[in-house]
């Protein structure tokens, strides 16, 4: 009887998993660093395919070591178009610390928006390029460097 209890209580936690809708992204690649720095030289590229009729949410993570000590960094930004046309930006990318645990490790993992509602003018392939804009040639600390673009809900 108490196991009908259980199952009984399982079923709604189920449905309601099961009914709950994930948008999945359709691309997400993290890029290690070397000697955890980040060099103001160093660009990084993201390639991602994405189509005319879908928006985007396009989200960056910097995953650091316990080292790293600075607050927000300036990034320059180049969205390259299937037709090899380019359109450069700067952001902030503001340090707002969410931490994850990895076997006694502690890395610390920012996440910040390099496109808010990105609306493709047409179906291919985009590149994205990001890189430092820091005075420092280096930025210390910096484990990986990660794109995801996702469906806009």
């Amino acid at each position: 009887m108490k196991k009908l209890g259980r199952l009984l209580l399982l079923i709604p936690c189920l449905m309601a998993v099961g009914c709950r809708q994930s948008t999945l992204p359709v691309y997400s690649y993290y890029q290690s660093l070397e000697d955890m720095g980040w060099g103001q030289s160093e660009e990084l590229f993201y390639t991602f395919p994405v189509t005319a009729d879908e928006r985007y949410q396009v989200e960056g993570v910097v995953r650091v070591s316990p080292d790293f000590t600075l607050r927000q960094v300036p990034l320059g930004v180049v969205l390259e178009t299937p037709e090899h046309q380019y359109r450069e930006s700067q952001l902030m990318m503001p340090v707002k610390q969410r931490q994850i645990s990895t076997t006694g490790y502690v890395v610390r993992e920012y996440p910040f928006e390099i496109l808010s509602d990105f609306a493709p003018e047409q179906s291919g392939t985009y590149t994205l390029s990001l890189r430092p804009l820091l005075r420092d040639s280096v930025i210390r600390g910096v484990i990986e460097v990660g794109v995801t673009v996702t469906p806009s809900r």
